[in-house]
């Protein structure tokens, strides 16, 4: 991050729009009698924000901050302006319940201009205020859909009244506080300007109709307070039939049929929703006490159905499926009588700890209340109870097209972004539209870019006429299904994706005369770019966080493949300043509350190192040298007396198998391996800071550590480690991950080295001999591919590496999936289909075929030494923080290679070359390129 370009004077105020709104505009007018040269425009916000100048939106951002000292985010609107009257629109919201990806920072804004570095413009009474009442409050949902559906309204608001100053519900703006220096980090955010892409294809036409039963249950007509709730109906089927039942609860429910219970979640976590261990309310996802899916026989005949949940201020919908009936087997009646009205009984609360609630309570005694039954109650689910019939179609994005009722159109963007939809629309009456986001596109139905995401819904209530409507939060897609729930003819005018611009990738290039490895390149980087914004995201379709081990991946990733560094320096620095006072790191940040996973904080480690090695920026490691050594004390704390880690840490690890005995003598190989990767890390840091006690201290521990996990873990007969040890027992299970991480710590035996490699390594495809522990996954892949480059095995990686992801272009993947088997018929419907953490293979090109990796930090020193035996030539141009290294060589016929390296710094430059190939080989180099070192 880079210290604050803070105005020299702190003037305005911290203004909202009124107390109880989460969500508001702000309005300012200013006049200028001539068009600036320079103007400078700061603000920070609660949560996030949409930036309109002259009304062109300028950007929107930034990413949540879990501390009580805001961020300035600062951006130059010099372009924007004019003479005249000019006028600054923000739309602004504040979180309105609590989410471990999303900050509960207080509401406010502050903003503050410098024209032509004299003349103020800040926030205070002047601004005008209004509710952004065409928001809807979003149905909280943050269950197996974990995105709640957002419902907007545009029948009585118009958002360009307020970029022309003309609104006639203007107030004034509610002054929070005085703004001044100290509320404000001592980091500030240069935010990207948006821009406006058009969707250039619709990619088909087609009806959709709802053919499951879909039951909706929606307290919030009778809700009174934060208690247990129930809701009872009747339903006739004409055949006794066994049925899966989805259900979707952010809260904790318990569903009975015909008295049954038949599905509960969250009942054994807590009381109330409000666990006296946590800071703040959780929900049932929070918590990872999801349970969507059961089964159930129904009975030939009435059938009764009765749902408790907890119900608060954040939490009063649950909806289900039927997923096995269809849509007229099943219609809910709140009498046994065919002739009574559609929908529910709900009574409550009950205001009982929820663990209690029992079908020994009599519910017949509470007082029930009608509800009309609501097909529209939870949009994604209703969506999942529709068929999606699509017709051959397809025409140019920009083509004004006819919706009938009932039917939908596919737009395509032909890469996955991370963006807001804007839509226009023209419609003779009031009428209502549905928006899906989708990343595939299989017969006609949206699935969604992530499974655990669920399948982000949008419902736009339009007014007659004219609408223009867009989204509010950005969200991860390549295709938008807008869907026509009018009983009329409507025109989809035009749709568009508000996307940030990110910088350039930063002139990074590889390229090679295989085609499939430039494939493999150029989807690395789509990846990258799909999975960040002004910080690193696990999938764009999924919650507006960072997760630990995710980021720390795509920053050394980004860092070879695209060049920015910025975004890795921000993100070390953030996770450090969310560390906990054990000195551990959080595993998701921001959060609001505690969330851990045994091995993330390790990766940070690997991630410092690598940042520093690729920049030399020794003020950012002083910076955080503070945070390393309480890394390495928190987990210190955790050894035993051999200085291995135990099963009590590990036990929330995702590289230990899910079998293994979680006792406190238990030894996995896996996390050993992580933490002695850790530790060599740490040892290199603290050399780099001249620190070389601490440094050699480091080396010894893993000295020791090294020779206790051989003596525990690795079996002589097989040649090879095994999973875990307990007791002193090893168990008989030996996988690709404790193997292959033990590789790369470096601990395999040195005069076995041979044999383990004959009995976990194939010569072709599918390259290894062991089974995976979890699920096959690009990760998984890069980690065995950098555990054989270590030692010098890089022909074999290069033959994995052009299998497995080689594998995933074939499927015409545009995007790395969160996992990938290719032994098994890939579904899009099971796994994110895009993360960033599968783009290792971009570090591979540049570091092994192109063979350029930095030798000392700053890329002042670099090794050269690419996979002559795979590859004929190769060229690559790498940025650096000092600027552009240029490689490309080829093969010549004397068995040596031609080299032509170029670069725009001082660099020394160490070739690993056979003899007989450099003694055949010419170097072109630039004049501040030096040779130094031995073949």
């Amino acid at each position: 991050m880079k210290q604050s370009p803070y105005p020299n004077i702190f003037e305005g105020s911290w203004i909202w729009g009124s107390d109880k709104s989460n969500k508001c505009i702000l309005s300012y007018e200013f006049y200028l009698t001539q068009i600036p040269s320079s103007a400078d425009f700061w603000f920070s916000v609660g949560e996030f924000a949409h930036v309109y100048v002259n009304g062109m939106h300028l950007t929107y951002g930034p990413h949540p901050s879990s501390h009580g000292n805001f961020s300035i985010n600062y951006l130059d609107i010099t372009f924007l302006l004019q003479s005249g009257k000019n006028n600054i629109t923000v739309l602004v919201a504040a979180p309105d319940f609590s989410l471990y990806s999303r900050a509960t920072m207080p509401k406010g804004f502050w903003a503050q201009i410098l024209i032509d570095e004299n003349e103020h413009f800040a926030t205070g009474s002047d601004w005008k205020a209004a509710p952004a009442t065409h928001i809807l409050d979003a149905a909280p949902r943050r269950s197996a859909g974990c995105l709640s559906v957002q419902s907007f309204d545009l029948r009585s608001h118009h958002l360009q009244e307020f970029f022309s100053g003309k609104s006639q519900i203007n107030e004034q703006a509610v002054v929070l506080k005085k703004a001044e220096a100290a509320q404000f980090n001592s980091f500030s955010q240069l935010l990207f300007e948006s821009a406006s892409t058009p969707f250039p294809k619709i990619r088909a036409l087609g009806l959709y109709d709802q053919v499951i039963p879909s039951m909706h249950i929606d307290f919030s007509t009778i809700y009174d307070g934060p208690g247990a709730y129930v809701a009872t109906s009747y339903f006739y089927v004409a055949d006794e039939v066994h049925t899966e039942v989805l259900t979707f609860s952010d809260s904790a429910f318990k569903v009975f049929v015909n008295g049954y219970l038949i599905n509960e979640q969250g009942s054994q976590s807590f009381i109330n929703d409000a666990d006296p261990r946590w800071h703040k309310e959780m929900s049932a996802m929070e918590r990872g006490d999801l349970k969507p899916m059961c089964s159930v026989k129904l009975k030939k005949g009435w059938n009764s159905l009765r749902v408790l949940s907890y119900a608060d201020d954040h939490s009063r919908l649950l909806a289900l499926n039927f997923v096995s009936l269809s849509r007229d087997e099943a219609i809910p009646y709140i009498q046994r009588d065919d002739d009574s009205d559609q929908g529910h009984l709900l009574a409550g609360p009950l205001n009982i700890p929820f663990p209690n609630l029992a079908g020994s309570l009599n519910f017949n005694l509470l007082n029930f209340v009608p509800v009309a039954h609501n097909p529209y109650a939870d949009i994604s689910m209703f969506l999942q109870a529709c068929s999606f019939k699509a017709e051959e179609f397809v025409e140019e994005g920009s083509k004004t097209i006819t919706l009938a009722p009932n039917q939908y159109l596919c737009y395509d963007l032909q890469d996955i972004r991370s963006g807001c939809v804007r839509l226009s629309v023209d419609t003779p009456q009031d009428s209502d539209v549905f928006l899906v986001f989708a990343e595939s596109f299989n017969d006609g139905i949206p699935r969604s870019l992530h499974p655990l995401h669920g399948r982000r819904a949008i419902h736009i209530k339009l007014k007659a006429g004219s609408n223009n409507w867009e989204d509010f939060f950005p969200v991860g897609l390549r295709y938008v299904f807008i869907l026509s729930a009018a009983n009329f003819d409507i025109n989809i005018n035009d749709v568009q994706l508000l996307a940030l611009q990110t910088p350039e990738s930063s002139g990074t290039k590889f390229e090679c005369p295989d085609m499939t490895l430039n494939s493999t390149w150029q989807r690395s980087l789509s990846t990258l770019s799909s999975c960040s914004e002004y910080s690193y995201m696990d999938s764009p379709s999924g919650r507006r966080a960072q997760f630990l081990r995710d980021a720390a991946l795509q920053s050394i990733y980004s860092m070879t493949a695209t060049g920015q560094y910025d975004q890795a320096k921000n993100s070390l620095i953030e996770f450090s300043r969310g560390q906990y006072e054990t000195g551990e790191l959080p595993s998701v940040y921001p959060s609001s509350y505690f969330y851990t996973l045994g091995e993330s904080s390790m990766y940070w480690v690997i991630w410092l190192q690598q940042y520093l090695l690729h920049t030399n920026d020794l003020e950012t490691a002083e910076i955080l040298l503070s945070t390393l050594k309480e890394v390495v004390n928190y987990y210190s704390f955790f050894e035993n007396e051999d200085e291995l880690l135990t099963g009590s840490v590990a036990i929330l690890s995702s590289m230990i198998p899910d079998d293994a005995p979680m006792a406190p003598n238990t030894i996995f190989t896996s996390f050993n391996c992580l933490y002695l990767r850790m530790l060599s890390a740490s040892s290199w840091v603290y050399s780099f800071l001249d620190l070389e006690e601490d440094s050699q201290s480091a080396r010894d521990k893993m000295l020791r550590i090294s020779k206790k996990l051989r003596s525990l873990c690795w079996d002589a007969e097989r040649n090879l480690f095994v999973d875990w040890s307990s007791g002193g027992q090893q168990c008989g299970s030996y996988s690709v991950e404790s193997n292959f991480l033990a590789m790369n710590a470096g601990i395999i035996p040195t005069n076995s080295l041979n044999d383990f490699l004959n009995q976990a390594t194939l010569a072709e495809a599918p390259y290894l001999k062991l089974d995976f522990l979890h699920p096959k996954s690009p990760f998984l892949f890069d980690m065995v591919v950098q555990a054989a480059t270590n030692i010098n095995l890089r022909s074999w990686a290069f033959d994995l590496t052009r299998y497995y992801w080689g594998a995933m272009i074939e499927d015409e993947l545009s995007t790395w999936p969160e996992f990938y088997d290719p032994d098994v018929a890939f579904s899009k419907e099971t796994t994110s289909l895009c993360h960033g953490i599968g783009c290792g293979a971009a570090q591979f090109l540049i570091n092994e075929v192109a063979g350029i990796r930095p030798a000392a930090p700053g890329y002042e020193q670099i090794y050269f030494n690419p996979l002559l035996d795979k590859m004929d030539w190769a060229r690559a141009r790498i940025k650096t923080v000092h600027g552009h290294i240029k490689v490309e060589w080829m093969k010549n016929a004397e068995g040596g290679v031609d080299v032509t390296l170029e670069s725009a710094f001082s660099v020394d430059m160490i070739p690993q070359l056979k003899q007989r190939v450099a003694d055949n080989s010419s170097f072109h180099l630039s004049d501040n390129i030096s040779i130094i070192g031995r073949n």
